[in-house]
């Protein structure tokens, strides 16, 4: 029997019950939900491994005995039970009678059980919602159990609102119902849940700034970068290397924009799956930490404006508009930005190498709701803001910068400038 991991069923709570049900349908299963069956309270949520119960139509001779907690299979159970796991009942659907009521409903909490669901109903239901316990059911009947069933097995296939349920399975819920998920799915399943409802933040807020909704599906990774000229020749490339270190021109070099060579980088979601090659994604400034290979971090806030000043200046500027030519890496330690006022961001990186290419850049869109935190010697840019005026909160290494790091301005050595499709990116 697969084990489905503490870590992998917390991942598994945070997405929607709807996400899930999509993800599985992806992987060929259709029928993960549990028919008509809802939580007691609106705000429940769970996620745990499925103990199973199998319930029987009563009978007289089983049920019409003197009860034996020592071999009633509903208690012998539920004393079997670990934290964390989640007590599936199979009561075929009936809901003449309750199949538990709050006593073993506070034993469960007490040792730990993560909730319990079946497709029959509780008694003393009204209880059992107050006292918080995760508890999804049909419906309520104050009948006791044996009016109408009978527990008969445990820890066996079983089926709860009309869905298959083996033991171990992962089993969430939330205000809308209960999904399962299969043991050997479950850590593939979260990690596809994870990228989903970050897909589905992004379309649901252009769709609330007033786009309709077949412009902002999400792009299909790996298209071609655009390339727009905006010069009958580019200038040569440079034959200096991207990774020279150098010393800082004693004069601002200038150059006009219009002879530049624009290179597109086609944008995509910002999820951490996606952009684990190059880092992790934070949801606040102190989340995670960048790695540090000499010395320690220091913490700066740069400001950064979507807003370019007309007429176009001469240099290239990081902290303005969206074309970009500066990059960087350092080897002293990783560095993170994070959007403080959650203006939607563009960030542009590449993975370590010994020389920059536009073709190696990657470009991830963020809501403004999530920043990143950089590995050791990740090429990267400022930070590209689309909307307003940004301040991102960064830590970096405190070393000194020209010693520790390698730059290259593709504007300078190579004739280019990077742009970000984010009309791609947006279906325009």
């Amino acid at each position: 029997m697969a084990m489905v991991a503490q870590q992998t069923l917390d991942r598994l709570r945070v997405p929607s019950t709807a996400t899930l049900t999509s993800v599985l349908k992806g992987h060929g299963l259709g029928n993960t939900f549990l028919h008509e069956v809802a939580p007691l309270r609106p705000d429940t949520s769970m996620a745990g491994r499925a103990f199973t119960l199998r319930y029987l139509p009563a009978r007289e001779d089983l049920v019409d005995v003197p009860m034996d907690n020592l071999t009633d299979m509903q208690r012998v159970g539920i004393e079997q039970m670990q934290a964390g796991d989640v007590l599936v009942i199979d009561a075929r659907g009936d809901t003449r009678a309750g199949t538990m009521g709050s006593i073993l409903a506070a034993r469960m909490a007490h040792l730990g059980v993560a909730g319990v669901v079946t497709d029959g109903a509780y008694r003393d239901s009204p209880t059992i919602a107050a006292s918080g316990f995760p508890a999804y059911a049909r419906a309520m009947n104050a009948h006791t159990n044996k009016t109408i069933h009978y527990p008969s097995e445990i820890q066996v296939p079983v089926g709860c609102g009309g869905v298959a349920v083996f033991p171990g399975d992962a089993v969430v819920g939330d205000a809308e119902g209960v999904v399962v998920v299969p043991a050997h799915l479950a850590e593939e399943v979260a990690a596809e849940a994870e990228e989903q409802e970050l897909k589905e933040e992004f379309i649901t807020g252009k769709i609330r700034a007033g786009a309709p909704p077949p412009r902002h599906l999400p792009p299909r990774r790996g298209g071609p970068a655009r390339v727009r000229r905006v010069a009958a020749q580019p200038r040569p490339l440079s034959a200096t290397d991207a990774r020279r270190k150098r010393s800082p021109p004693t004069s601002p070099p200038t150059r006009r924009v219009p002879m530049l060579e624009i290179f597109k980088v086609p944008v995509e979601p910002l999820t951490p799956a996606a952009f684990q090659p190059f880092g992790s994604v934070i949801r606040t400034c102190d989340e995670t930490r960048p790695e540090v290979r000499v010395g320690g971090l220091t913490e700066n806030h740069y400001t950064v404006t979507a807003a370019v000043s007309d007429p176009p200046p001469e240099k290239l500027s990081l902290s303005e508009g969206r074309l970009r030519a500066h990059f960087a890496c350092h080897d002293d330690a990783g560095q993170s930005f994070y959007p403080t006022r959650h203006c939607p961001t563009v960030f542009l990186v590449a993975a370590p190498g010994p020389r920059l290419n536009p073709e190696d850049l990657r470009a991830f869109y963020s809501d403004g709701s999530l920043g990143v935190c950089l590995g050791l010697e990740v090429w990267h840019t400022m930070p590209i803001c689309l909307e307003g005026t940004e301040v991102y909160h960064t830590a970096r290494g405190d070393q000194d910068y020209q010693t520790h790091s390698v730059e290259v301005d593709f504007d300078e050595e190579r004739g280019v400038v990077i742009d970000v499709d984010v009309e791609g990116f947006a279906g325009g």
